[in-house]
């Protein structure tokens, strides 16, 4: 697989979402009852207050064990000092799509992997977890597919656009144009957003697996339109041993 040239990362999660934003008068997510049939309600949206609207920018996560939330590592952090961030003040709303979460809950932990650097310095290990303040109900965590994914998988993408985060975007048929494990380059775009949204694959029994975690965007790349990650091994190890 073609190694990749110049690149010009780009953060897929826009400041706002770790602003100042007002947590009063907001009102829980509404819940909807289509989790039993949706395997794909374990995408959701990740952000500051208890709903999305339209003045909160917003990141994407993935509930991979009943109460662990994985996403890009940046969504969860302090840019300006590398501490984590209020886990409280956060949401993951599970599913969201028009109004209503499958279920949602606070965050309570921030769990960050041991700091290290990618493609060359480039790109940190630019994931982490969110333990949320007790497991969903009803939502099922998504399962990690094995590592590396088919060099000529068709890949899936699900996140949440902060243009319009009332419910998740799919891109489908995305190829991998770059494999240099534990980074796979996609030939799908990102938007801000996406950090921490899916890269799903499909499973031979019709179901899904989550074969990475989106966190950046390669700016200045003919084929390169999103870089994401595989959980690093301290990460996967929170979840047998929480």
């Amino acid at each position: 697989m073609k190694r990749p040239g110049r690149l010009l990362l780009i953060l897929l999660c826009g400041p706002l979402i770790w602003g100042a934003l007002a947590l009063a008068g907001v009102t829980p997510a509404r819940t909807s009852s289509r989790a039993a049939t949706d395997p794909l309600a374990a995408v959701g949206w990740l952000g500051y207050g208890r709903v999305p609207g339209a003045d909160r920018a917003n990141c994407s996560g993935v509930l991979i064990g009943p109460d662990l939330v994985v996403t890009a590592a940046h969504c969860l952090v302090d840019a300006g000092t590398g501490q984590p961030r209020r886990p409280a003040a956060l949401t993951f709303a599970a599913g969201w799509a028009d109004g209503q979460a499958v279920d949602s809950a606070p965050g309570a932990e921030v769990i960050l992997p041991t700091p290290r650097l990618l493609l060359g310095g480039r790109l940190p290990y630019d994931l982490a977890l969110l333990r949320l303040a007790r497991p969903l109900a009803g939502v099922a965590p998504l399962p990690l597919a094995d590592w590396p994914a088919p060099v000529d998988a068709a890949l899936t993408t699900l996140a949440y656009p902060q243009a319009h985060s009332d419910r998740p975007e799919r891109q489908q048929g995305c190829a991998i144009t770059l494999a240099l494990p534990p980074v796979i380059g996609l030939s799908c775009h990102a938007v801000g957003g996406y950090s921490g949204g899916a890269v799903l694959i499909a499973a031979p029994d019709g179901g899904w697996r989550l074969q990475a975690v989106m966190v950046a965007n390669a700016n200045h790349s003919p084929t390169i339109g999103a870089l994401a990650l595989a959980l690093p091994a301290d990460l996967l190890a929170r979840l047998s041993h929480p």
